[in-house]
C-alpha cells in the first residue's frame, strides 16, 4: 500500500479536490491518503479560537458564518447530485455548530485544538463523499482513532501501528482510504495535534506503521532542487537523496519536509517520494536510506544549497573577571535553560560566536549572557548550508571551500559537519552568495 499526502493548497478548491481525486483513482493500487485542511481554513479557525479566548463571541460568530458560507459554495460546485450536496452540507452544518458551541465562559488550549481539528475533518469528509459520488470504493478513517501520542507528546508508534492495522482490517476491499493529517489523540484521550511537520508527519508515521511501499508527499514543486529556484534561475531537481541529507536540508531552511517527518520513515526504511501536484507524471525526488544516484555520490558535487533566515549572530567576549571556560559553561547552561539550539557555534581566542534563529532568540537569554560577557549582536544575517556527504570526502570539502567568494562577500562565521558546510553572511549578501556558490558547484 502507498501512503499519499496532499496539503491544503492541493484541496483548496472544488477544482483542486477533483484534480487530487483524479490522481488517486488513476493510481491503480490501494492507497492510504492523508489530507490537510483546505487552504485558509486552519488560519480562520485559529482566529475564531482567539476570539473565544478574548471573550469576543460576536466576532467569533461572524468569522464562523463567513467560513461556513465559503464551504457552502464549495459544496454547490463540487458535487453533481443534490443528494450528496445535502448530505455534505448537513455534515458541515454539524461541524460549524460544534464550533459555535464553544461560545462559553471558559476557553483553553484544549478547546482550541478541538476547533482547529475541524478543518481536517471537513476536508476529508468532502473528499470521501466526492469519491463515493463518482462511484469509487473510498472509505474515511478517523485519525483520532489511529494517531496517538504519549505523555511526552511524542508519537506512540506501537499504538499507532496497532490502531492503523485494525482500522484498515475493519474496512476491507476499499481502494482508497482517506484520513486526516496533523490531528492526534494524546495520552489523556484528548484531541491534540502533532505540531511539528503537521500532515507530512502524519503521513510518515502511518507509512512507518504499516510498512508502506512508499510515502508520497504531493506539493507545488517538482522535488528538491539544488537551490531555491526563487534565488537561482538554473537549478535542477534532485532525483535521489538520502534521508540524512534531506533532514539536513530541511533543518537549514529548505521548504521540503520538517526534519522530524523524516525520522519515522527512516527508521522503518520506508522511502519518501516528493511529487508534483501540477504534473503527476513528473518523477519528483526519492528519499531513501541508500540512494543509488545521489548527487553526493559524485566525489566533487554536493547535494544542494539551503538557507535559513533571519539569523542573529552573537559575539560573546568574556568580561575581565570571567575565564573563557567559565563563560562557555554558563552560556551552555543558559542555552539549555532557554531551550535554545544554535545553528552554528564556534570558539575563537576565548570568544564565543553563535548563530541562532531570530524566532528562537529571547531577551531573557540576552540579558543573562551579558552578565558575564561583552555582547555584539547582529540580527540581520543569513545562514547558508551546502549539504552533502562530507564524511571521509576531503575532495568534496575542498571543492566547496574553493568555491567560497574570497573578495566580494564577507563570511562572518563558518562551520563543517559530516552533512553540511555552513556560512553566516549578511542577509543582504544571501542571494549573491548562493548564486555564486551554485554557479561554481552545480554548473551545467
Amino acid at each position: 500500500m502507498i501512503v499519499m499526502k496532499f496539503g491544503g493548497t492541493s484541496v483548496g478548491s472544488p477544482e483542486r479536490i477533483k484534480e487530487v481525486a483524479n490522481i488517486l483513482v488513476n493510481f491503480g493500487q490501494p492507497l492510504l491518503v492523508v489530507l490537510s485542511a483546505m487552504s485558509g481554513t486552519t488560519n480562520a479557525l485559529v482566529e475564531i479560537a482567539n476570539c473565544y479566548r478574548k471573550g469576543d463571541n460576536g466576532q467569533a460568530g461572524t468569522l464562523i458564518a463567513e467560513l461556513q458560507q465559503k464551504y457552502q459554495q464549495h459544496v454547490q460546485s463540487l458535487y453533481a447530485t443534490e443528494e450528496m450536496r445535502q448530505k455534505t452540507a448537513a455534515l458541515l452544518e454539524d461541524k460549524f455548530n460544534f464550533i459555535r458551541s464553544f461560545a462559553g465562559d471558559y476557553f483553553s488550549s484544549f478547546e482550541e485544538k478541538q476547533i482547529v481539528a475541524q478543518g481536517e475533518i471537513m476536508s476529508t469528509n468532502m473528499m470521501v463523499n466526492y469519491l463515493v459520488e463518482c462511484g469509487y470504493a473510498a472509505c474515511l478513517l478517523n485519525a483520532l482513532n489511529m494517531v496517538y501520542t504519549n505523555k511526552d507528546g511524542e508519537p506512540d508508534m506501537e499504538k499507532i501501528s496497532q490502531a492503523t492495522h485494525a482500522a484498515l482490517s475493519a474496512n476491507p476491499n476499499k481502494q482508497i482510504y482517506v484520513t486526516q493529517g496533523f490531528i492526534s489523540t494524546n495520552a489523556f484521550g484528548e484531541t491534540d495535534n502533532l505540531q511539528r511537520g503537521g500532515s507530512d508527519y502524519t503521513a510518515t508515521l502511518l507509512g512507518a506503521a504499516i510498512r508502506s511501499e512508499e510515502v508520497q508527499i504531493w506539493t507545488d514543486v517538482d522535488g528538491i532542487h539544488t537551490a531555491d529556484p526563487r534565488i537561482v534561475t538554473n537549478t535542477r531537481a534532485i532525483r535521489e537523496v538520502s534521508f540524512n541529507e534531506a533532514a539536513e536540508l530541511a533543518r537549514f531552511g529548505a521548504k521540503i519536509l520538517h526534519p522530524t517527518c523524516v525520522i519515522p520513515a527512516q527508521k522503518a526504511d520506508v522511502p519518501i517520494r516528493l511529487k508534483y501536484t501540477m504534473d503527476p507524471e513528473a518523477e519528483g525526488t526519492l528519499i531513501t536510506n541508500s540512494p543509488s544516484t545521489s548527487s553526493s555520490s559524485a566525489a566533487a558535487t554536493p547535494t544542494a544549497i539551503a538557507s535559513k533566515e533571519p539569523i542573529t549572530l552573537l559575539r560573546l567576549q568574556p568580561k575581565h573577571n570571567i575565564s573563557a571556560t567559565t563563560l562557555l559553561k554558563r552560556v551552555c547552561d543558559e542555552l539549555i535553560a532557554h531551550q535554545l539550539q544554535p545553528d552554528l557555534t564556534a570558539l575563537c581566542g576565548g570568544n564565543i560566536l553563535m548563530a541562532i534563529g531570530n524566532d528562537a532568540m529571547t531577551e531573557d537569554f540576552i540579558e543573562r549572557v551579558q552578565l558575564w560577557s561583552y555582547l555584539n549582536k547582529d540580527m540581520n544575517c543569513s545562514l547558508i548550508a551546502i549539504v552533502g556527504d562530507y564524511e571521509d570526502n576531503e575532495k568534496l570539502r575542498g571543492c566547496v571551500m574553493d568555491a567560497v567568494p574570497q573578495q566580494a562577500i564577507k563570511v562572518h562565521l563558518q562551520g563543517i559537519s559530516p552533512l553540511s558546510i555552513s556560512f553566516v553572511v549578511k542577509r543582504d549578501d544571501r542571494d549573491a552568495f548562493i548564486s555564486l556558490m551554485h554557479q561554481q558547484l552545480f554548473a551545467l
